[in-house]
């Protein structure tokens, strides 16, 4: 009777992986495509199928040569990156491909991932296309116009909205695998879900640092592994005259950074070094580790181990007094037609605010090297939360939820109540001052969402803590500028978020200090 229940559990878990998979499939606002070791299409969705101009069923078993030889000279390098390699790679370029069924240009972002067999080993490589061809046509409107603050807000809503879509993904993939054993038949799909899920988050991501409305998330960072990605982002935008070198293995462990701002740092520090190289030459990117001394610490850098990058050029170089400005805001040698001079003063104030610097030498016809150093994960002491746990907080207290979303509002309630909280929903913030009101019982913390129609979740805690000053909140977010603007922010939960990190979230404002 044991082994039958067991069939009957396993049975049931494999028709909730298909039907999950089946969902998803059908229902995503993006491409999905799965393709075997031979860069041959298994499997896409109708979504990527209409941009193809082909029925998902036609793509089967063809090649993606086959299917889109306009485009295979771009993709199919990046399918062999996965499968070489058996890492994930961003092509966070924003790429223009004619869609076969009309005579639309369409701009897309995609991400390509591994997929796993039971041994570990890669069977295929899955992807995502995002396509932002009316994100990109309005930037390129807002630009010619000269409202670059527009361009931040539009990414925002954009980020608000796409970031509310993966958590549901990555929520659901995650309980999911929760109710599954390892091992068991399906599992490597729904990871496969998961990880696409982190690395789409990880394109938004990207979109807000462009909009600079992203706060600094510090974590450990292999300098190598990111300069292999940049590398195979970069060396189509040098173009063919330009020799792209990355020699490895200087730095002594992992940099403490957020690594998307890190990427905006280097692509910026590519893009000057190809500017000064016009007949062509040489972009030689290095890592390294620098131990600073006491005496070294009163020029700018706490004494401490630092690992860093640094990027030569072959290029025209630069004179003292040049050296000496080219960190200055609106500082530049390109001429405003081409130049607007905030490049490098963004890198260097990206940097110095990860607690690290930027060095550059140059002589005239000699070429320029700019060394980014950054503390050391392995000896830095990492800012507050920044801990690496794996168990999520749990506990029995009373939360009151409030997401406008349906989707995301029913996956948070199951994640806080598989956590042992009790939990009150509402679906606005009129709506979370009526059920407060009528609540029986002490509300132990609030958890809101902050982009809400009517009351948003900022103008709903200052409500509630006339009543309550010692109200807790957490706050969730999808757009990043809770902190700049919210005077009421206990904690803020960024989305996409895991079972674990709101998990933690709530346990540590629950525990923490009464505000």
């Amino acid at each position: 009777m044991e082994e039958v229940g067991r069939q009957d559990l396993n049975a049931a878990q494999r028709e909730l992986t298909e039907a999950m998979v089946e969902a998803l499939f059908a229902a995503a606002p993006f491409g999905l495509a799965l393709f075997d070791l031979g860069m041959r299409f298994v499997r896409v969705n109708e979504f990527l199928a209409r941009i193809n101009g082909l029925p998902a069923a036609g793509h089967v078993g063809r090649r993606f040569a086959a299917v889109r030889p306009d485009i295979a000279s771009i993709v199919e390098p990046l399918l062999q990156q996965v499968i070489d390699t058996g890492s994930a790679v961003s092509d966070v370029r924003i790429s223009e491909i004619p869609e076969t069924a009309s005579d639309r240009m369409l701009h897309t972002v995609a991400v390509y991932y591994p997929l796993r067999g039971r041994d570990g080993n890669t069977v295929g490589v899955g992807s995502i296309v995002l396509d932002v061809t009316e994100l990109r046509v309005l930037e390129e409107q807002l630009q010619r116009a000269g409202r670059l603050e527009a361009v931040g807000l539009l990414a925002g809503g954009v980020a608000h909205d796409f970031n509310n879509l993966l958590t549901v993904i990555s929520g659901h993939a995650a309980l999911a695998l929760a109710a599954m054993p390892k091992g068991g038949e399906g599992r490597d799909d729904v990871e496969g879900v998961a990880h696409a899920a982190e690395r789409a988050a990880e394109v938004v991501r990207n979109l807000l640092a462009f909009a600079r409305q992203a706060d600094l998330r510090p974590r450990p960072v292999d300098l190598d592994s990111t300069l292999r990605e940049l590398a195979t982002l970069m060396r189509p935008t040098l173009g063919p005259r330009i020799e792209l070198v990355h020699e490895p293995g200087g730095a002594s462990g992992p940099a403490l950074v957020d690594p998307v701002q890190l990427q905006q740092v280097l692509v910026n520090l590519a893009v000057n070094a190809g500017d000064a190289m016009p007949d062509g030459g040489t972009l030689t990117l290095r890592t390294l580790t620098l131990e600073v001394g006491d005496e070294e610490g009163a020029a700018g850098l706490r004494p401490g181990r630092y690992v860093g990058v640094s990027v030569a050029d072959t290029g025209t170089g630069m004179d003292e007094a040049t050296v000496g400005r080219v960190f200055e805001p609106f500082f530049t040698t390109k001429g405003m037609e081409r130049g607007t001079g905030l490049g490098l003063s963004t890198a260097h104030g990206i940097v110095a605010q990860s607690g690290g610097e930027i060095r550059a030498v140059s002589r005239p016809g000699s070429g320029s090297t700019f060394t980014v150093l950054l503390p050391s994960a392995d000896s830095a002491p990492g800012p507050a939360g920044t801990t690496q746990a794996t168990e999520p907080g749990s506990g029995s207290e009373t939360i009151m939820l409030v997401e406008d979303e349906e989707m995301l509002r029913t996956l948070a309630e199951r994640q806080l109540t598989r956590l042992g909280y009790t939990v009150v929903c509402a679906a606005s913030g009129e709506e979370a001052l009526e059920r407060i009101a009528r609540f029986e019982g002490e509300i132990d913390l609030v958890v809101t969402d902050v982009v809400m129609p009517g009351l948003t979740g900022q103008e709903l805690a200052r409500r509630l803590r006339r009543e309550r000053p010692a109200l807790r909140v957490l706050f969730m977010s999808g757009s990043g500028t809770v902190r700049d603007e919210s005077e009421a922010a206990d904690e803020l939960l960024a989305k996409p978020f895991s079972l674990e990190t709101l998990g933690r979230a709530v346990r540590r404002e629950l525990d923490g200090p009464a505000r």
